[in-house]
């Protein structure tokens, strides 16, 4: 936080401050002239000791890419952890972290940005990262449903509300999953099985999700308060399968 003393502005810990923020958040030094975005809130003393969004969506894509390889799927949760909160771009999303009363559906942006782009190939892992995105917080959807809550309906509601500014912090995603979904389902399936293969593995890649994004939420307020955690290390928290 930057100090002022008897009124007077301290220009060298300003720039500090822009450094540090700038390296935190994966930004030039233009893009943090705006107002930075966070994936959590900090201390209720300091608005800008929450965690950088972009730290935490790398977190998390990294994290969960690592659990995913042990059944083959490390793109796929790669490009799901670093979408997986991409509704949090939402002006009104960051505005409820500093104590404004709304409600936001910050799950649904990242799998509408996807499948939007996915071409033909990609189609059926593109819709597998995007159950893992939508359900993230409130489990797997189901595909329709008359209430709202399943994929297509989420998809077909949805209203972009989100800062572009996502697109230099994060990137134009990668859709190429063809190859990983033919070199899985190759190897471990067949044609008699493959609906539940794919089943069972959008569910494996969701619990990959979850486990990194909880992780690294609870890392960052552990280290936000000064504590340890006890979490297991991370290689024990997916089962390998044989799908």
């Amino acid at each position: 936080m930057v100090r002022t003393d008897a009124n007077v502005f301290d220009l060298d810990e300003a720039k500090r401050f822009r450094a540090k923020f700038c390296k935190i958040c994966f930004v030039s030094y233009e893009e943090s002239c705006l107002k930075p975005f966070f994936a959590h809130s900090g201390s209720a003393t300091d608005p800008l000791d929450g965690q950088p969004l972009p730290e935490h969506l790398t977190n998390v894509a990294k994290s969960a890419s690592a659990k995913a390889s042990r059944f083959g799927l490390s793109s796929s949760a790669h490009l799901a952890g670093l979408f997986h909160d991409l509704g949090k771009y939402d002006p009104a999303f960051q505005r409820k972290l500093t104590g404004e009363v709304n409600r936001v559906d910050h799950s649904t942006a990242g799998a509408v940005v996807l499948l939007k782009q996915a071409q033909p190939k990609d189609r059926i892992p593109i819709e597998m990262v995007a159950y893992a995105i939508l359900g993230h917080h409130a489990g797997l959807p189901d595909y329709d449903t008359s209430d709202g809550s399943s994929l297509r309906r989420r998809i077909e509601n949805h209203r972009d509300q989100l800062d572009p500014v996502w697109r230099r912090q994060i990137g134009t995603p990668r859709l190429d999953l063809f190859v990983e979904f033919m070199t899985l389902f190759q190897q471990r399936s067949s044609k008699s099985t493959a609906a539940f293969d794919m089943s069972v593995a959008t569910r494996m890649l969701f619990s990959s999700l979850v486990d990194a994004d909880y992780r690294d939420t609870e890392a960052f307020y552990a280290a936000l308060e000064g504590k340890v955690t006890e979490l297991p290390p991370a290689n024990r928290t997916v089962t390998e399968a044989t799908i």
